[in-house]
């Protein structure tokens, strides 16, 4: 081992506010010097030192964080249907605060998108009915009957991707453009959005709106249905249910033949 050296170039180096940290940090350590680790103290400010004019410096931990979510709601109000189309109102704001941002729009007619609907649904029907009393299925006289399960299955499959277009067409149309292009610029894909639709077509409220594109580019949203016109019960606890004054506990014990059940009344 070599001989203990005091660092004298740590204070003249100090002094040369020009020079980057890693040249004055070069100058101090040299390959063939020993620096006691209790020296070592008078290194680190120079880590510290202000970077040159024009670089940037980073935290490499910083970077990897992902942005913070915000908690959102979300209210898309449907009214009632005219010749033109659905006239629809938008609401943006945090949760449990007042809506920061309103805006309308149009949705075209439902006509079309009913139809197909009821498609899906009827195929389905035949597929579940074929398998659970295949007998019972009737067809008009002249139509073809041998008809497989696996084809049932591929119809049904059809009818579904045909609805699954049908809706992302009615929800992207033109006339809701406006809509939708302020959703994706007051929302970003990282917050948790609670997605409110209110309306009083109970049509509207059975279609299977969560397959809306929109939805894959915001996996924090979640959809919830609501008509027009409500009332909240009352306060909510923090389980998110009425407080009981009282827990109540039911217990059904049935057959005590050859138990012993006394203890389990006692609890």
């Amino acid at each position: 081992m070599g001989t203990l050296h005091p660092i004298r170039s740590c204070q003249t180096s100090l002094g040369r506010a020009s020079q980057p940290a890693s040249q004055h940090y070069l100058q101090l350590v040299q390959p063939q010097q020993f620096v006691h680790p209790q020296q070592f103290v008078h290194l680190q400010p120079l880590v510290h030192l202000q970077p040159p004019r024009g670089s940037t410096r980073r935290h490499p931990h910083r970077e990897s964080l992902p942005p913070a979510s915000t908690a959102k709601r979300v209210v898309l109000r449907l009214g009632q249907a005219e010749a033109k189309g659905i006239p629809v109102t938008l609401q943006i704001g945090d949760e449990g605060r007042l809506p920061q941002l309103e805006t309308t729009g149009w949705l075209p007619p439902i006509e079309r998108l009913i139809e197909s609907q009821q498609r899906w649904q009827k195929a389905y029907a035949q597929t579940q009915l074929s398998q659970l009393c295949p007998s019972r299925l009737q067809a008009p006289a002249g139509q073809i009957t041998n008809v497989s399960y696996q084809e049932l299955m591929e119809q049904c499959d059809r009818s579904h991707r045909g609805l699954v277009t049908q809706i992302n067409q009615w929800l992207n149309s033109e006339r809701f453009r406006p809509v939708r292009e302020t959703l994706l610029a007051q929302l970003s894909p990282t917050d948790s959005i609670r997605f409110v639709l209110q309306t009083d077509q109970a049509q509207i409220r059975s279609l299977p709106l969560h397959v809306w594109d929109w939805f894959e580019r915001y996996a924090q949203a979640e959809l919830v249905l609501s008509e027009l016109n409500y009332r909240q019960l009352g306060p909510l606890s923090e389980a998110g249910c009425q407080p009981a004054a009282q827990v109540r506990i039911l217990a059904i014990l049935g057959d005590s033949t050859g138990l012993d059940v006394q203890r389990d009344r006692k609890l």
